[in-house]
């Protein structure tokens, strides 16, 4: 009697998960398990099925072509494992371990994959990262000493939807180090979401710390996802 009453309550919590646009997790963490499995092939298209396409797509596909065009000997192979997920308002967080192999070095961390309510990737670990990932890093780069340091994150801050509450790179030290006081402050107590509608993880914002803290860790991430550079050059034609 108790496994029936069960089996019917897990039918019904479904079904209403359904009506509400809603995933089920299982099928949120088997969308990540597929992401995974093509990630470990460098099967393209398989990578580009999983991603939110009317979002995402276009970012996605040039990115991943130019990533997949590198050289073998720049290019690093992944394995990836599907560890937990959390259901959050935008959808599902799903952590996953990522080990980045390039020649005989390895870097194994642990990441986020976002989905969407249907499913979808929204933010990734590789091609596409959560904006709130570089937050850290540009509040840093912000106090640069040089001035086009400054505008150069100035304009990254606002492409990533970082209220600057008035930030000036060209104005004067004392004035800079004030904004930037608030603007620390007002990190510490943001979920992160930058209005994509989606709180960073705990886990990438550890990530961010630890990289902003630690030089060498951030140096060795470099090759794990492709450059600014690469995404901006890469060839935004269709995969065939």
């Amino acid at each position: 009697m108790k496994h029936a009453v069960l089996a019917t309550y897990v039918f019904a919590t479904e079904v209403f998960a359904a009506g509400c646009g809603v995933a089920p997790e299982r099928d949120a963490l088997s969308a990540v398990a597929g992401y995974c499995s093509a990630l470990e092939n460098a099967d393209a298209r398989r990578i580009l099925g999983h991603f939110e396409a009317k979002e995402q797509l276009d970012l996605v596909e040039s990115t991943v072509r130019a990533f997949m065009e590198l050289p073998d000997s720049v290019r690093p192979s992944w394995k990836c494992q599907v560890l937990d997920a959390v259901r959050i308002s935008c959808g599902f967080q799903i952590d996953v371990t990522i080990v980045s192999q390039l020649g005989s070095e390895e870097v194994r961390s642990r990441r986020t994959v976002y989905l969407t309510r249907d499913g979808e990737i929204r933010f990734d670990p590789i091609f596409v990262q959560h904006p709130g990932i570089g937050v850290p890093s540009i509040l840093r780069k912000l106090e640069s000493n040089d001035s086009l340091t400054r505008v150069a994150m100035t304009n990254t801050a606002r492409k990533i939807g970082l209220p600057l509450q008035g930030y000036d790179p060209w104005a004067l030290e004392l004035e800079r180090a004030k904004v930037l006081s608030s603007l620390r402050a007002w990190w510490r107590a943001s979920d992160g979401s930058l209005g994509t509608g989606c709180a960073l993880s705990p886990t990438d914002r550890q990530l961010a710390e630890r990289a902003l803290n630690e030089r060498a860790y951030n140096e060795r991430l470099e090759w794990t996802w492709p450059s600014s550079s690469a995404r901006s050059t890469g060839d935004r034609s269709r995969l065939h």
